[in-house]
């Protein structure tokens, strides 16, 4: 009797689930890393006048007053009217849906990437995570984080009706009434988004008509979303109000314009310089990154017209300026020119990088003591980085000499990113340049905080008392009446 001895090839498997690749990888620790960041310490900071204006009106929704609203943002009044009644009012809890929505950004792109293309959906969503504007804003209770995910929401709609998907119009539906009630950020957002849709639309070959679906989707969503589920309809009328301050914010004058030039690039230093390159190479180059150049254009003269005290239009300025800009970096990639090819050019990207530390630091140093020779150094500074780089121009080559550039660039200006970002987002100290809002860095904001802050400390004792005057229409009132809304025996007497 014979014996036949059957053999199976050995296969290899991996203990790795096959849905779980690299990009997902990435775009997972984009959404979970600054989720879990964001929330440390998220009520640390007190509430600037402009968060209490909606906070207090949803605080007085969720205890059955019935609140005149003649101030707040739709969407934001809704949701924070709910959390207060279901969890209670607190800074942290006025701030929570802000921080949700702005850490969903980078799923919304993850769906974007059929149109936007891979590599730059991944490096934009980066950069928009690296935003010191979106990340001053999505630690605030501020409608401004909602208006940044429908943006991101309506690319994702928008790469379904390019794939002749008739789903897209849906999503864009429900994103174009979120940006409608998302408050003053919502119509910055919405010029740039526009520009987008129709020249992409005007381009597509596949374009399904809107359903009757997508219709009752816009109006659902705005009414819902904008009338604390038909409870208030007065609060739609909050939408008419943030037209009139958004529109009452763009002016022409010439500090005006500084201002709103100068803030934009302090507060966004990476975003908008390779935002510009990125909107020069995008117009030369046509196509999808023409229309994403023409987009960041709009977007980036909305936020310099609105001046240094709109912080919401440099917001949405960087989510549209990090589009072109990180197509320009996936194309610099392609290039080599991120990449170092010889030692020489390390040496001269570490060069750059010296000098510019010592340029800032040269320049620092004289606005706070006003000494000469510091101005001097500026200077030689200056001067040295110039013949440096022709020195190595003449020795490396122009193709080194630009790739070592553009990293010191993107070295520079990232580190001056996360600086800005510390500044605006996560540092609690007293504002006076790097604020979200102006009325943050007032005088009467100020002492506020310091006598709640000083208050707050007697928590033990006898019962003690304290007089405050409410200012009808003052920065100061809302925020008065939102920190002393728990005393347990608390009077608004009028007086002259």
């Amino acid at each position: 009797m014979s014996h036949h001895a059957t053999t199976h090839p050995h296969t290899q498997t991996s203990s790795r689930p096959n849905w779980l690749t690299l990009e997902r990888l990435a775009y997972g620790l984009l959404i979970l890393v600054p989720t879990v960041i964001r929330l440390i310490d998220l009520g640390g900071r007190t509430l600037a006048p402009a968060e209490a204006a909606t906070a207090l009106r949803a605080w007085q929704q969720a205890q059955g007053m019935h609140p005149a609203l003649d101030a707040g943002q739709p969407l934001l009044f809704t949701l924070q009217s709910l959390t207060f009644f279901v969890a209670g009012a607190t800074d942290a809890a006025a701030r929570f849906w802000p921080v949700l929505a702005a850490c969903l950004i980078p799923l919304a792109l993850y769906f974007a990437r059929g149109w936007l293309g891979r590599w730059p959906a991944l490096v934009a969503a980066a950069l928009i995570t690296l935003s010191p504007a979106i990340n001053a804003l999505a630690r605030r209770g501020d409608g401004a984080a909602f208006a940044l995910l429908a943006a991101a929401a309506a690319l994702a709609g928008l790469a379904l009706l390019v794939e002749g998907s008739q789903g897209g119009w849906t999503v864009i539906a429900v994103s174009l009434a979120a940006l409608l009630i998302s408050g003053p950020a919502g119509f910055s957002a919405l010029i740039p988004l526009t520009i987008i849709l129709i020249l992409t639309l005007r381009a597509s070959e596949a374009r399904p008509a809107p359903l009757a679906g997508a219709w009752v989707a816009f109006g659902v969503t705005l009414i819902l979303g904008g009338t604390l589920f038909m409870v208030r309809f007065d609060a739609l009328g909050l939408a008419a109000l943030n037209l009139t301050d958004w529109l009452q914010s763009f002016g022409l004058g010439g500090i005006h314009l500084l201002g709103g030039f100068i803030r934009l690039a302090v507060d966004e230093p990476l975003i908008s310089l390779f935002g510009l390159l990125g909107v020069v190479w995008g117009l030369r180059t046509g196509g999808r990154a023409r229309i994403l150049a023409l987009a960041a254009v709009a977007a980036g003269l909305m936020a310099i017209f609105l001046g240094p005290d709109v912080t919401f239009s440099r917001a949405a300025a960087a989510f549209f300026l990090a589009l072109p800009a990180a197509a320009f970096l996936v194309h610099l990639a392609g290039k080599g020119d991120l990449s170092f090819h010889s030692l020489e050019e390390a040496l001269f990207v570490a060069v750059l990088i010296l000098l510019a530390f010592l340029t800032v630091y040269a320049l620092t140093a004289f606005a706070n003591t006003g000494k000469f020779d510091r101005l001097v150094i500026f200077g030689v500074s200056i001067l040295l980085a110039l013949v440096m780089t022709i020195v190595f121009l003449f020795f490396i080559g122009w193709r080194e000499v630009r790739a070592g550039l553009a990293i010191a660039a993107l070295i520079l200006t990232l580190l001056f990113s996360l600086s800005s970002l510390w500044s605006l987002g996560f540092n609690h100290t007293l504002p006076t340049l790097a604020r979200a809002y102006p009325t943050e860095a007032l005088p009467d904001v100020k002492d506020l905080v310091r006598t709640y802050g000083d208050l707050s400390q007697q928590q033990r004792g006898d019962r003690w008392a304290v007089t405050v005057a409410l200012i009808p229409g003052s920065p100061s009132d809302e925020l008065i009446q939102w920190y002393f809304r728990q005393a347990e025996d608390f009077h608004v007497v009028d007086g002259v």
